[in-house]
């Protein structure tokens, strides 16, 4: 037995060994490329500063620049870079949605770092444009002045008439965070038409952004999130919120986080760096660390109060791209009824 441990462990070391060659491999050919840093777009830098940080401190003569960027902004901003013909982006940190758009505009280029190998193939994204270095995971955010036996445990409970004007959700058709996890609940077979119907007529709270529903939750307006990223949870948990996460027995609903390089990228070489940075152990466990996000590599340690055994609601990119604009249409013309 003690022969077989040490065998594992030094094929382990034997690819760390190889994972930090690699990076220093890619690292020198930036800074021989004349490369000074690495232009992020993403949603937003947020709890992601440990690794960028973490990233620079690895790679110190590379500096990271971030551009809040997703969604139609991202779009317009791309477009404006493509008819200039002035490119700042280098990589786009964000979700299957945007990889997806991005993809279907010619603006990407394929990458695949040699830190990926043995990420599974739900992974990776159409024709490999793109990766996923992880996912959230989603339940309910509840303010603590709701009791312990009144808290949710399966999806059917957030529809009870006791959540009357108490959920808070994001606006219906902008396909946010609460929009999408319920299409994910929903095409997995968790809630259905019908329970959209009793969720609607439960008058929940609209509001336009992720935070105006976070700060609704912590401030008492409202009792509960009933789609609330661990992420965001975690984030408000840690600044001191009166808030607790109730993650549901009967599905655990997940979205993809994805990176990929820009096809004119001005610093290519650091693009392919900060890529592969990220399927490494040190990113992976950072991730879970800092942000709460599930790592997608085998080795990837597990996220602090996600239950190991619990039912994960799969999404992946084939969710945006066939199924994406219907259930926008179908979710926004509900709430006008």
């Amino acid at each position: 037995m003690q022969v077989k441990r040490l065998v594992v462990y030094a094929s382990l070391l034997l690819a760390e060994e190889q994972e930090t060659e690699y990076l220093n491999g890619l690292y020198q050919n930036a800074i021989e490329a004349g490369e000074k840093e690495v232009v992020v777009f993403a949603p937003t830098v947020g709890l992601s500063r440990p690794l960028y940080a973490a990233f620079h401190e690895r790679f110190p003569k590379l500096a990271v620049q971030n551009v809040a960027a997703t969604g139609p902004a991202l779009v317009v901003r791309m477009q404006a870079e493509q008819a200039a013909g002035k490119y700042s982006a280098d990589v786009l940190s964000s979700t299957d949605a945007d990889s997806l758009s991005m993809y279907r505009n010619g603006w990407l280029q394929a990458f695949f770092p040699k830190t990926a190998e043995g990420l599974a193939e739900k992974y990776h994204g159409k024709d490999g444009q793109w990766l996923a270095y992880s996912f959230s995971v989603g339940g309910v955010t509840v303010n603590n002045k709701v009791t312990a036996g009144e808290r949710p445990k399966v999806w059917k409970d957030l529809v009870e008439e006791r959540w009357r004007g108490q959920a808070a959700i994001e606006t219906p058709g902008h396909l946010l965070g609460s929009t999408l996890r319920l299409l994910v609940a929903k095409r997995n077979g968790v809630i259905d038409d019908a329970w959209l119907e009793k969720f609607k007529d439960l008058s929940p709270g609209i509001y336009p952004t992720g935070t105006a529903v976070t700060n609704a939750v912590v401030s008492g307006q409202r009792s509960m999130n009933p789609t609330a990223g661990y992420q965001v949870f975690k984030g408000a948990k840690d600044r001191g919120a009166p808030v607790s996460f109730i993650f549901l027995q009967d599905g655990i609903p997940t979205l993809s986080n994805t990176i990929q390089i820009f096809k004119n990228a001005p610093n290519p070489n650091a693009a392919k760096l900060w890529m592969a940075w990220y399927f490494s152990r040190e990113a992976q466990a950072l991730n879970a660390k800092h942000v709460y996000l599930v790592g997608t590599m085998p080795f990837a340690p597990a996220v602090e109060g996600v239950p190991a055994d619990g039912k994960l609601l799969e999404s992946g990119w084939q969710m945006y791209e066939t199924e994406l604009e219907p259930w926008r249409k179908e979710f926004e013309d509900l709430f006008k009824r």
